[in-house]
Order: C-alpha cells, then sequence, then structure tokens
C-alpha cells in the first residue's frame, strides 16, 4: 500500500518515505598472470630444451647449422601468435553479459537481483519485490502494463516498475532515477496484520507530479495520471496518483456515514469534512484561484498541501 498522512478534514495518509539502495556489477578482467606470461614461458622452455652447451658445438662445427636453430625462432614466434586463441577465450566472456543473460550484480537488501538500475534477471525478466517484510526480491517475467497505470499484480508491470498500491510505479534508487520538476524517490510502506504501516526495507518508488483539479492533465507543469487514477497533494509539493477508486460523485455528494469513502468521488474530488449525518465530496482546487462551483470557495487544508508550484485546498 502507499502510506498516506492525514489531510484535514479528511482521514487521508500522505506517503512519508526515504531510504536508498546500492549496487555494483562485475566487470571482465584479464587472466591473472596474463596470457603473454604463460606463452612466454613456454617459449623459454623450448628454447632452453636441448641445452646450451649442444647448440654451441653445433654453431662451431657448422655455421649454416648455427643458422637453422636460430630460423627455428619461428616456431616461437608461432606459439606467440597463438596468443589470440587466449583473447578469444577473454573475449567470450560478453556471452554472459547477452541480452538474455543475467548481468552480475549485488541486491541491496536480499535476493538474487536488484530493482534499480535492473539487475541479476534476463532481459526479458523484472525484478521485484517479492516479500513486504524482508525486502526479498525475485525475477518474473515483465509485463506491458507502463508506469502510473492501474495494475493488479507485479505480473502486468514493464520492466523496472511494480504494482504498488494498485497501479504500476517506477523503481528508484536516487532522485536522479525520477527526472522533472518536483518529481521525489521515497520509501514505499505496507501494511502488516495488526494494522501497523511499516517500510519495506530496499523498497523506494518514483512520484509523478500530478494536478488533483484534473489528475489526466499533460501540460508543462504535470504529468498524467491513467484513466480512472486520482492525485493527491503533499506538504512536500510531490503530488502524486492513486488506485482510490473511480466513483462518479461530484460537489456535496454523499460519499460516507461513519468514514470517507474516496471511491464514491469522481477523480479531481476528495471524500471529507463530515455534513451533519455524513462525509460529502469536495473538489480539489488551487487556493487563489477559480473553478469552485457556484457558492463555494477554495479553502487551503491547515497543514498546507500542494501540487509542484500550486497550493491546494478544496471547495467548500
Amino acid at each position: 500500500m502507499r502510506a498516506l498522512g492525514t489531510l484535514s478534514f479528511a482521514s487521508l495518509m500522505m506517503m512519508l518515505m526515504v531510504a536508498g539502495c546500492a549496487t555494483a556489477s562485475g566487470g571482465n578482467e584479464p587472466d591473472a598472470g596474463g596470457d603473454d606470461d604463460v606463452d612466454a614461458r613456454v617459449v623459454d622452455a623450448a628454447l632452453d630444451k636441448d641445452g646450451a652447451p649442444v647448440d654451441a658445438a653445433a654453431l662451431d662445427g657448422q655455421a649454416v647449422d648455427a643458422a637453422t636453430p636460430d630460423a627455428q625462432m619461428a616456431d616461437a614466434q608461432m606459439i606467440d601468435a597463438r596468443l589470440p586463441d587466449a583473447q578469444m577465450l577473454d573475449a567470450a566472456v560478453p556471452d554472459a553479459m547477452a541480452p538474455d543473460a543475467a548481468p552480475m550484480c549485488v541486491p541491496p537488501v536480499a535476493g538474487p537481483c536488484d530493482t534499480a538500475p535492473q539487475c541479476g534477471c534476463s532481459g526479458t525478466q523484472n525484478c521485484v519485490v517479492i516479500d513486504n517484510t524482508s525486502g526479498n526480491t525475485g525475477c518474473i517475467t515483465a509485463g506491458a502494463t507502463t508506469p502510473y497505470r492501474s495494475c493488479t499484480t507485479n505480473s502486468q508491470c514493464a520492466r523496472g516498475n511494480s504494482c504498488f498500491g494498485g497501479l504500476c510505479t517506477p523503481y528508484c534508487a536516487g532522485s536522479a532515477d525520477c527526472p522533472g520538476a518536483y518529481r521525489q524517490c521515497k520509501q514505499a510502506y505496507y501494511e502488516d496484520a495488526g494494522g501497523a504501516t511499516l517500510p519495506t526495507p530496499g523498497f523506494l518508488y518514483c512520484t509523478l507530479t500530478c494536478d488533483p483539479v484534473n489528475p489526466q492533465l499533460d501540460d508543462a507543469t504535470y504529468d498524467a495520471c491513467g484513466p480512472g487514477l486520482k492525485c493527491l497533494p503533499s506538504n512536500d509539493r510531490a503530488s502524486d496518483c492513486y488506485n482510490l477508486g473511480s466513483g462518479s460523485g461530484v460537489q456535496d455528494d454523499f460519499c460516507g456515514f461513519t468514514a470517507g469513502d474516496d471511491s464514491l468521488c469522481a477523480p479531481g474530488y476528495l471524500c471529507t469534512s463530515p455534513i451533519g449525518f455524513g462525509f460529502a465530496c469536495a473538489k480539489f482546487c488551487v487556493v487563489g484561484g477559480t473553478g469552485c462551483p457556484s457558492g463555494t470557495t477554495c479553502s487551503g487544508f491547515s497543514t498546507a498541501q500542494f501540487a509542484g508550484p500550486n497550493t491546494i485546498g478544496i471547495c467548500q
């Protein structure tokens, strides 16, 4: 689940996050001692095989014979010429780095692979967190659903993404993995059997700077959430997409008796403040701006909430 903090007038919880993970990948290095050392030793042994005195006698007796052993140095050169064979062995190492092979990496927590950057799985697989308690990872077949679109399982999401909170969300290791104004790399949380909200070790994800007023808006300031998803503001300006259900309730429509139910409200609305006998949907708005229904004004939250550069409130 995505952990949400409390907004005034609602039981909305916002994400708390910070963590990091690190990876390392192995490279290809020459053989210890080098191929040249091995071949050089073979050449020396061949030259010394018959002993210097015999060669010296042949050299003194017949100059031509002396020239012949010297000419045989070409054999030693042939041995040296075989060095490319050793290089071929070294060159074979990149086979392990072929697209369908699993590159070497050191997972940050536990498991055979790392989520960001993706490593340890084949090119057609996705490394995902498979245990929230331990942060243990595993390789699964990657899906085709792109980031910030609805999902029900990890297997639906494209490589590098997790089905987190009902939408495919990019993994990250730091802010550099989440380019774009106001976007952040945040800690993921889960709810244990006792209802406590706890961090998943090594699980960090990228937020998307979206517009709570119009979650599907894609312009110079905001990026669009997937169809039916909602956008919630935050106190650190890193607004994000959420799968809270896509109802049809608009301003002042009923959305709960004893607790607010955001699934009853349409995207762009929040189930908030009690209205005598229950809760009602209220439209998100930009504080100081226009766009509230007639008879209402945009009121900010007691703890200021933002979406990128704008201060967000609700119409009351």
